[in-house]
């Protein structure tokens, strides 16, 4: 009986240990996710950018 409880008290600290893990990739997701769409906005502008000056040179 002692021993069961000492696999389930193992396997909660595990599960909790877990949650903590997945809390932490789920933020790292949320950081990455926020840094990409900030690279695309610049991106998008460079391009803009580059075009407007292309076409001011043309013309």
């Amino acid at each position: 009986m002692e021993e069961l409880k000492q696999r389930i008290e193992k396997l909660e600290n595990l599960v909790e240990d877990l949650i903590l893990m997945l809390g932490r990739a789920n933020q790292r997701v949320f950081n990455l996710s926020i840094q990409t769409t900030h690279l695309e906005n610049q991106l998008l502008k460079n391009h803009l950018n580059d075009h407007t000056l292309s076409t001011k040179h043309v013309s």
